[in-house]
């Protein structure tokens, strides 16, 4: 007996549940405030739209709601938002409201049956590389297993306990809060748990969320470059070629390679296990990244979300800024639970970024809106910050501490070194870590950069 078939069903329920947590919401709030012309949106772009807005909004939403209000209320207001979305798509079709999506072209239908082909098969891929196989009387488990058994019962313990949730990991009649962990993610998985009943478990609706932080990276690839691309036939192809990246890795298999051979005939055995990344410290590829960390790319589709947010809103109104502002804060506070890593990087960009526009005269309302939105955020953030702060709080009492990310393989060879040594080489060879895994990214930028800047000038003098 095959033990994958028996997660089947609670996991493809739960994949239908997530409808209700990363489509319903967005789609309903861009209808009712219109934002940036959604109702004239294509279909599938207005639902991909929705899948990224609601990936932005609604951790932080139903965070605050579930820790002040109860849980009850949550789920009772996600079941209203479907029943509005439904009513929304009954209207449309007797309506027509949504006329865009009955004037597709040849070429446009081609290109969306293609991505969503693409969409498909990433979500029976990523199910099958999840769940265990069981083959005879062997067991395959994948490499995520071994996070995956603490974040499921983070899961399980959001679903019976609330939020913030009692630590799974401490012994009986000593109950503590977990308030050091950006949880906000599982917050959506533990929705779908409720949702599910005895069908679904708390590591079956995982399984299910890793498959949706699919989904919602290749929106936030097709709303982004649909906002972008003044070219319509680009503005359709390079969506889909966007999604193709995605399976690009980086070099990895070179030293894995020459380290496995080399462990067969020295040691008499592999040293890995089964991870392409873990001969040094990993930096994820697209596909590692969305099955072993989904709450860390959720956090940076949603700051990826804030920033297209602000984009659009460029050439509007006052009111659509202050809408985009507003967006973009409750974007930033779900990120920041999400994940603290992702977040604080992006916001020294964000930070950079609205400092261009307080040196132009012209922009300087731009960085007010900036500005706002940062502010939102970290107003909406002060709960959880302050329970990353709480004295005596189980995850140590630093929150931020310095580190160079290590080298493995100088720490075997120069093993005894004191750590300042220790830490110059690592830092030398960071350049090396990246390029192994992010190198054919960087040569393309570099390529595309010098090729951008010749159609530029070839332009200029075209003019001339």
């Amino acid at each position: 007996m095959n033990s994958a078939f028996p997660d089947l069903p609670g996991v493809l329920l739960a994949c239908a549940l997530f409808l209700l947590v990363f489509m319903t919401p967005g789609y309903t709030l861009g209808w009712v405030l219109n934002i940036f012309g959604f109702k004239n949106l294509s279909s599938i772009l207005a639902h991909f739209f929705a899948v990224i807005l609601s990936n932005a909004v609604l951790p932080i939403i139903v965070y605050l709601s579930h820790r002040y209000i109860s849980g009850k209320f949550t789920l009772s207001f996600l079941l209203i938002l479907g029943a509005v979305y439904v009513a929304i798509q009954i209207q449309s079709f007797f309506r027509k409201h949504n006329i865009r999506s009955l004037e597709l072209t040849e070429e446009e239908r081609k290109y969306r049956s293609r991505l969503l082909t693409f969409l498909g098969l990433w979500v029976v891929f990523s199910i099958f590389l999840i769940v265990d196989l069981q083959i005879g009387n062997r067991l395959y488990f994948a490499t995520v297993s071994y996070d995956y058994s603490t974040r499921i019962a983070v899961v399980d313990a959001i679903s019976r306990t609330g939020v913030p949730p009692l630590n799974p990991g401490y012994y009986p009649n000593h109950p503590v809060q977990l308030t050091y962990l950006y949880y906000y993610w599982y917050i959506l998985v533990s929705i779908v748990d409720q949702l599910g009943g005895t069908i679904v478990n708390a590591r079956q609706a995982m399984t299910a969320g890793a498959s949706w932080a699919g989904i919602s990276l290749i929106a936030m690839i097709t709303v982004y470059f649909n906002f972008r691309s003044d070219d319509e036939k680009k503005s359709l192809a390079l969506p889909l070629l966007g999604t193709r990246f995605l399976l690009v890795s980086g070099l990895d298999f070179i030293p894995v390679i020459i380290l496995f051979v080399l462990g067969r005939y020295v040691l008499g055995m592999s040293i890995f296990n089964g991870r392409i990344e873990g001969w040094n410290m990993p930096i994820m590829s697209w596909l590692h990244a969305l099955t072993w960390v989904p709450n860390h790319v959720s956090a940076a589709i949603s700051c990826l979300t804030a920033m297209v947010l602000f984009l659009a809103a460029l050439d509007k109104n006052n009111q659509q800024k202050l809408i985009a502002s507003i967006l973009s804060g409750l974007s930033f506070a779900s990120a920041l639970g999400s994940s603290v890593w992702i977040t604080l990087t992006f916001a020294v960009a964000w930070v950079l970024w609205a400092g261009t526009f307080a040196y132009r005269r012209a922009d300087k309302y731009l960085f007010w809106n900036m500005a706002l939105s940062g502010v939102i955020g970290m107003l909406l953030s002060i709960p959880f910050i302050a329970g990353l702060t709480t004295e005596g709080n189980t995850g140590g009492s630093q929150i931020i501490e310095l580190y160079v990310r290590p080298f493995y393989i100088l720490s075997v060879l120069f093993d005894g070194l004191p750590d300042l040594a220790h830490n110059l080489l690592n830092l030398l060879f960071l350049p090396a870590t990246y390029l192994m895994e992010l190198g054919f990214f960087f040569v393309a930028g570099i390529y595309w950069l010098r090729n951008h800047r010749k159609l530029n000038l070839q332009k200029q003098h075209y003019y001339l």
